[in-house]
């Protein structure tokens, strides 16, 4: 070998110091230059010249000139938007040079070439070989080259085991040289891999500590979502990041931003100042306070942010609550343009945010329908569950898009089963939405029991709880459920209790074993947790279960707890102990606890009321007579209560019937004028209206008064008053055999119908029975109708329609109804029809009403109807009460039992309409708010229905109200219309 040295090795004199110099032979130092005179080629040429160099000069290179020149094609490629063919001979050939000096290569040479390949997402190379060559050179590394080994690793999701531990082994010796690009690349590969490697996040997380106020941007960022990937709860860390972030915030790229507060979010930090500032960055740089800044108007940045970006930023306000209007329509408004191009998981994530921040604009859902419906069978499983719980929890149901998607779930189930989250999201999503499909739900729950152990306290109670709200019987599985919910029961919250006790009744499974595991945890400190739905749902499954003591053991302890059990639960220890196992002692108890707990004293005056009529009725004179003094005492003016006085001195209940009284103690209502503003306040000054101003003992002067509090503006009242009470009569007094002994209704509310039932049938003795699951309502009816006088005329049933009818019989003392009123939930009114035909409730000739089987809809009812043999169907079309411009229906059948023919199928089409019913229903009487449908929604949703109706043919006969030649209206039942031929329902103005 020639050396470019005289001498070797020689001592050269250079300004008066001795150096050693190694001798570097000619053919060493001719390949430097040329490798030095290559680089500066490769600077220079644009990627294609880079190639073209790979083909004319690559077979001289060695494996600093091959590694050379990949790196300058990634650093050109890397802010380029051209790509080539990767068939091209040239590319081919560099990948062959690459792979046969990969056996030379230094170490430096191998992390530029890794480097290089996943910057280029070139994952067709070889990197198993390329992996060997690392773990051998893994100690001559540099801190920066190990860096960019673990970032090539996490870019290409390449996962080598034995790479990963000796690149982790580096680490952890070399971490006092990294650099803060190096700790924070280092820590963001770890997450991207998933590597929870403790050695290395030990030494890497105390660096980022010390050097945290010279990371950069990019830093801050991938050091921040590392530990949101990883989990890590470095609380102290995360504050210092944001401290430093916000600081520097001005100089964040939009990615940068967009990471940052995503993982902020994700590690559950809800500073709104540093939250608020992020914002301010992305949206417009402003220093303006937070409020001021997101009460301004948007700056045009953001539409520089890519789709992922602007769903981890809609993501993270979800998450954190920050939801600043002028900031949530900026994005959202940039997704609308944008969401065509969002990856499947960006399209899952925004709309999972848009529904978590309580946004529901129909047009937005529809642009996500038309971007998710193509893709859907890319999404991924957690994709997939994540945008059907986000649609079902805004309610918006679409049947079409729902096919599309069970087809690509389906897909998955194919697979392998879903994890136990996504099961239970699936179940509860499509059970919120109504949405059953008997074999998808086969399969669903056949995969779940091959996970069940893996579930979670949470898990099973949803998909208990979505069995049996769509009625999926499989007792097997529910069975398995109920099992393995008694095992975890300890583990569960509050409202998961009440979703799986509650479910497992419902369906009939074996729930002995899951109700000893709930009695031994019904103590003060469980009971205090349980709100007023988990109490109904509990005590509802008992009664159910035949565990009726045990649900009475429930009321017994928060009686002693003093804790208001909610009115769903008091009306159910109501029907039990009226109904099911009469007993005043408890009823009374019941009723104290309802007064007590009512913080409108009008409400507890007619509640009292009540309770001394009971009392009364059933024998307690003198505990009648005394709960009345005390009212009268309290308050009197009091006109129910100097009624019953009245009637108990004329001896009008005869004599004592019991031996030893009840001697209750009753709270009295607060002597606080005015009302209290609850969800009864319309109600209660409705009975006020109504004592102060109506004829006592006039029934038709208590129905005109009821009908003026709500035309003369004090409220709309869901009454069929007006025309709908012209119906009303009609049914009593022509269309149900004459003279009508006995008329069912269901649904009480304040006592109108039944009142102005009794009117027209007190004269021949008829009578109406009523049944109502609300216990506020019943009191305040039954105040309504006794100050009316037609209190012997009309008897009310407390409790739920399903759980009444079985015992009507009973009740009726064997009677059969020569009419049936429908008042309640429309989409009850065919269950409760069926149940009424199955227990022979009804004569032949009895004629069945319901009410607004248009607004808001009763669509399984109507195909019934028309449907079934056994009826012949009439719509009445006319205005809603108090409410010109909705058009309304009331639906009569005349039922004949004798008539034979097809039993009735429901098409699954009914399903959405019947749910779409129900959510404008929901909406119509929000509990937590006002009323959230105006008029102006009421008449478009009943043209909708209406239009709705032609299209799954359902078509009755309409009659309408019309005029005598004396201007008189009346109901003209001998014309009739089909429903497509009286098209032009006219609004007025």
């Amino acid at each position: 070998m020639v050396s470019y040295y005289t001498t070797s090795p020689q001592t050269r004199q250079v300004a008066d110091e001795d150096i050693q110099v190694t001798p570097i032979s000619y053919y060493a130092r001719e390949t430097r230059r040329r490798n030095r005179v290559l680089r500066d080629d490769l600077r220079r040429a644009e990627p294609d010249g880079i190639l073209n160099l790979v083909a004319q000069r690559g077979h001289s290179w060695d494996s600093i000139a091959t590694s050379t020149a990949l790196h300058a094609l990634a650093c050109k490629m890397k802010g380029s938007t051209s790509t080539w063919d990767l068939k091209d001979a040239r590319w081919q050939r560099l990948c062959a040079l690459t792979f046969q000096h990969l056996v030379e290569g230094e170490a430096r040479n191998l992390a530029n070439v890794a480097w290089s390949l996943a910057s280029l997402r070139c994952k067709l190379f070889p990197f198993q070989d390329l992996a060997k060559q690392v773990v051998l050179h893994a100690e001559e590394l540099k801190p920066q080259e190990v860096s960019n080994l673990m970032w090539s690793l996490a870019h290409l999701r390449f996962h080598h085991v034995p790479m990963i531990s000796s690149l982790v082994s580096e680490v952890v010796k070399q971490v006092s040289g990294f650099s803060c690009q190096d700790a924070s690349n280092t820590m963001w590969a770890l997450a991207s891999l998933a590597v929870a490697e403790d050695r290395a996040l030990e030494t890497l997380l105390p660096s980022a500590m010390r050097n945290i106020y010279q990371f950069k941007p990019q830093e801050c960022a991938n050091t921040i979502w590392a530990l949101a990937i990883l989990a890590l709860s470095d609380v102290e860390l995360v504050e210092k990041i944001a401290e430093h972030a916000v600081d520097i915030v001005t100089e964040f790229r939009n990615q940068n931003l967009s990471n940052f507060i995503w993982a902020f979010a994700k590690l559950g930090h809800k500073d709104e100042v540093t939250t608020a500032k992020l914002l301010q960055a992305t949206l417009r740089g402003s220093d303006e306070p937070a409020i001021e800044f997101l009460c301004a108007s948007m700056c045009s940045r953001i539409t520089e942010f890519k789709p992922q970006e602007l769903a981890n930023f809609i993501w993270s306000m979800a998450i954190t609550g920050e939801r600043g209007e002028p900031a949530l329509v900026c994005i959202v408004g940039q997704v609308e343009m944008t969401l065509h191009e969002f990856s499947c998981q960006s399209t899952a994530n925004f709309v999972w945010s848009y529904a978590k921040l309580g946004l529901n604009e129909p047009h937005v859902l529809c642009l996500v329908k038309e971007a998710a419906a193509p893709k859907l069978n890319t999404f991924s499983e957690q994709d997939l569950s994540t945008t059907l719980w986000a649609f079902s929890t805004m309610l918006h149901r679409d049947d079409v898009f729902l096919d599309h998607w069970m087809c690509a779930i389906s897909q998955k189930l194919l697979e392998k089963p879903v994890k136990p989250q996504h099961a239970s999201n699936i179940l509860w999503a499509l059970a919120s939405i109504a949405f059953y499909d008997g074999p998808f739900f086969t399969t669903l729950t056949d995969g779940i029991r091959k996970s069940i152990k893996g579930f979670a306290a949470q898990d099973i109670a949803c998909c208990t709880w979505a069995c049996a709200t769509v009625v999926h019987r499989d007792q097997s599985f529910t069975d398995l459920m109920a099992s393995e919910a008694a095992d975890k029961l300890k583990y569960f919250d509050p409202q998961s209790v009440g979703n799986t006790v509650w479910g497992a009744t419902y369906l009939k499974t074996s729930v002995s074993k899951l109700y000893h595991s709930l009695s031994d945890l019904m103590d003060a400190t469980t009971l205090s947790c349980y709100n007023d739905k988990v109490v109904a749902m509990v005590a509802r499954a008992l009664m159910t279960g035949f565990a009726a003591e045990m649900s009475w053991d429930v009321f017994h302890r928060l009686q002693q707890l003093d804790q208001n059990p909610g009115i769903s639960a008091l009306s159910l220890w109501l029907h039990h102990c009226r109904h099911v196992q009469p007993c005043i002692g408890r009823e009374m108890q019941v009723m104290s606890v309802l007064a007590r707990f009512q913080p409108c004293r009008y409400v507890q005056q007619a509640i009292l009321n009540v309770a001394a009529l009971r009392l009364a009725e059933d024998g307690f004179l003198t505990d009648a007579l005394s709960l009345v003094q005390e009212l009268l005492h309290h308050d009197a003016t009091n006109i129910i209560a100097g009624h019953l006085h009245q009637q108990l001195f004329d001896g009008f209940y005869g004599a004592e019937a019991v031996i030893e009284p009840l001697q209750m103690k009753w709270k009295l209502p607060s002597h606080m004028r005015g009302h209290s503003g609850t969800d009864y306040d319309k109600q209660c000054r409705l009975l006020e209206h109504v004592l102060s101003t109506a004829q006592k003992g006039d029934a038709w002067s208590v129905v005109t008064t009821i009908e003026r509090f709500s035309v003369d503006g004090n409220g709309w009242l869901k009454i069929a008053g007006g025309g709908k009470g012209m119906v009303l009569d009609d049914l009593v007094r022509k269309l149900s055999p004459q003279p009508p002994s006995l008329v069912l209704e269901f649904g009480l509310f304040v006592g109108y119908s039944s009142t102005r039932m009794a009117y027209w049938l007190r004269g021949h003795g008829g009578k109406v029975l009523s049944v109502e699951v609300d216990p506020i309502h019943v009191a305040i009816a039954r105040n309504v109708i006794e100050f009316a006088g037609v209190a012997n005329h009309v008897s009310i049933c407390l409790g739920y329609s399903e759980d009444v009818i079985p015992h009507l019989k009973e009740t009726c003392c064997g009677a059969s109804a020569d009419a049936v009123f429908f008042d309640q939930r429309g989409t009850r009114f065919h269950t409760d029809l069926c149940m009424l035909e199955s227990e022979e409730l009804m004569k032949d000739g009895c004629a069945v009403l319901a009410d607004n089987v248009l607004k808001p809809g009763a669509p399984h009812f109507l195909w019934y109807l028309q449907h079934s043999p056994h009826y012949d169907l009439t719509v009445v079309s006319l205005r809603e009460f108090a409410a010109d411009r909705i058009e309304d229906w009331m639906a009569l059948g005349i039922y004949h039992p004798g008539n034979s023919g097809p039993a009735v199928f429901f098409p699954k089409s009914l399903d959405r309409l019947a749910f779409l019913t129900d959510k404008a229903r929901a909406h119509s009487c929000n509990a937590d708010g006002p009323c959230e449908v105006d008029e102006d929604a009421w008449a478009r949703h009943a043209q909708e229905i209406r239009r709705a109706y032609d299209d799954v043919q359902i078509n009755p006969h309409i009659v309408r109200i019309i005029k005598s030649s004396e201007g008189e209206p009346f109901v003209d039942w001998e014309t009739a219309s089909f429903g497509s031929e009286n098209a032009g329902f006219v609004i007025r103005g």
